[in-house]
């Protein structure tokens, strides 16, 4: 077994994974605690650690089996299987902003609308759920992943659906319910791409940009050689295969000009095909190498991206409003001067009063989405989860798995109660900080260390649990600077949650509403945190009594209550 990169920490166990938009908090349920602690093992990829699970080193892993793991777990009778549909999205991340930094003087073509809408006539998304993913996928057409599709976005009987999905849940797609407007087309994306100009006008197999200098820039009338799509291509997982179909839709072999679906369409009279170069392989990469160049410089134009979501699409205001455009920052896609009118609609989601409130503005903004192909949503996984058998008390949390604290609170090792839980991570971490961490793989070792006001049925995402808090209250106050009614929440605090040292797990204290004051206002200085969004609309907070805080904001939203 390769054993690269592997770390064992231990952690007393401590926290539920809540929904998105929980603030985290070190917490430790006291005198009882979890029923195991915790070893995390953290590996260099996927294969490392299913090996360390068949061979009993470890109990289970933070991953979804392959096909072939699946097929050897099931044959397996030391391995226990279960199945969930994912809250996450895999997409091509379009690059909307006018210019990256290795074209500079040149106009981005991804910020062109036609161009993305060519390049979304190219991309058969149901080819890819059957032949790349083997169908471990359900295919998605607007940024809202596949299990809160009903309810966010519109369906056919509005008029205005711009998605296929089964809604009638027969099993298959009827006509009524086929309503992508870019479905796979190789003429229509040719005609997109000639109307704007481009032509393989030097006859070489590839195509030329527009000879248009007030629109494109230096690259007018270049050959798109010279100016290639730069593809960055993720190698974790199905999105390598996936990123290569794409340039492949748009080159096809690499090394033989012309030859391509692109080139080989039907082009408008007197207009000849090619092949729109793109970086091919340079590109693909893994995360640690192609993060620098996409969330920090934006200097990309094409990302094979993925995200695991929260259990409401609130994702979509801090994944697309142009104000979390910044190095790291959550929205890499939709730059500032790219579609700003949408950003009052992103708003309406966030700063909703109701449910029904945002999940109208919602079904808006995907429309939208989906028209102007900010970026090409691609499926949900269906992913199959793996443990040894002699782990008791494993918790299949919808839309997330088994890798949750209701399975770390409750798990314990059968074979060998008083032993620590043996835990895999697939990946190793840049940087274990909860107000600058972005991985999955980080957040499997600081899920287990921080914790959220509120929690969440693991069987029923759409309702609330008292956690930290024991009980809240939603209410209204009016701010006498404005005269505006915005929204308050008291929380009152359980008396056996405290607080655990990082460095041995050793009891601290209980957790008290001072606790929950200097959380808030140290999250709320940090602008540029991952975190920034739960805290940035506290307007002040008050202590009530040693069990009781109320928290004042500087706006309504349904959604405030779970922020801090």
């Amino acid at each position: 077994m390769r054993k690269a990169g592997i770390i064992s920490a231990t952690a007393l166990l401590i926290a539920l994974m809540c929904a998105s938009l929980m603030l985290m908090v070190p917490t430790v349920s006291a005198p009882r605690g979890p029923k195991s602690n915790l070893d995390i093992y953290w590996y260099a990829d996927p294969d490392s650690a299913w090996t360390a699970l068949k061979n009993g080193e470890i109990e289970t892993m933070q991953w979804s089996l392959t096909e072939e793991q699946l097929a050897e777990a099931e044959a397996d009778p030391n391995i226990v299987v279960a199945r969930y549909e994912e809250n996450g999205m895999m997409e091509f991340d379009f690059n909307n902003n006018k210019t990256i930094a290795d074209y500079p003087d040149s106009t981005n073509p991804m910020s062109v609308l036609e161009v993305r809408q060519a390049i979304a006539y190219l991309i058969d998304v149901d080819y890819i759920i059957e032949i790349i993913l083997h169908r471990f996928g359900a295919r998605i057409d607007a940024p809202v992943c596949y299990p809160q599709i009903e309810g966010w976005v519109y369906e056919p009987a509005s008029g205005k659906s711009v998605v296929t999905y089964d809604w009638n849940h027969n099993g298959r797609i009827d006509p009524e319910e086929n309503n992508y407007p870019y479905k796979y087309d190789r003429n229509a994306a040719a005609a997109l791409l000639a109307g704007l100009g481009f032509n393989d006008t030097d006859g070489n197999g590839y195509l030329n940009y527009p000879n248009k200098p007030e629109v494109w820039g230096a690259a007018a009338g270049k050959d798109t050689t010279e100016m290639p799509l730069k593809i960055c291509i993720r190698t974790e997982d199905e999105r390598m295969p996936a990123g290569r179909y794409l340039y492949g839709q748009l080159e096809g072999d690499p090394l033989v000009a012309g030859d391509g679906p692109l080139a080989t369409a039907v082009w408008p009279a007197g207009y000849r095909g090619g092949d729109f170069d793109t970086t091919d392989e340079t590109w693909v990469k893994p995360r640690k190498d192609l993060s620098p160049i996409v969330f920090r410089d934006r200097n990309y134009h094409i990302y094979t991206g993925g995200w695991s979501f929260g259990r409401f699409p609130v994702y979509l205001f801090s994944l697309f409003h142009s104000m979390f455009w910044f190095p790291y920052g959550p929205n890499y896609v939709k730059a500032p001067g790219s579609h700003d009118d949408l950003d009052p609609i992103l708003e309406d989601i966030y700063y909703a009063a109701s449910i029904p409130d945002a999940q109208a503005a919602a079904k808006e903004y995907t429309r939208e989405h989906v028209i102007r192909v900010i970026n090409r949503p691609l499926w949900s996984y269906t992913s199959y989860v793996a443990w040894r058998k002699t782990l008791a008390g494993v918790v299949n949390m919808k839309g997330y798995g088994i890798i949750n604290d209701f399975t770390f609170l409750n798990c314990y090792r059968a074979d060998n109660p008083l032993a620590p839980v043996r835990f895999g991570v697939v990946n190793t971490w840049d940087r274990l900080n909860i107000l600058y961490s972005q991985w999955y793989f980080e957040y499997a070792f600081l899920d287990r260390v921080y914790t959220g006001l509120l929690a969440v049925n693991p069987y029923d995402l759409t309702i609330d649990m008292p956690w930290v808090a024991q009980d809240w209250e939603v209410g209204a106050w009016v701010d006498p600077r404005d005269g505006l009614t915005k929204s308050v929440v008291t929380y009152w605090l359980r008396p056996d949650a405290g607080c655990a040292a990082p460095e041995d797990g050793n009891f601290k204290g209980f957790f008290n509403p001072k606790d929950l004051e200097f959380t808030i206002w140290y999250n709320y200085a940090f602008d540029d945190s991952w975190q920034w969004q739960n805290f940035m609309d506290v307007h002040h907070v008050e202590i009530v009594d040693s069990r009781t805080i109320k928290v004042y904001f500087d706006d309504q939203s349904y959604w405030f209550q779970y922020s801090p």
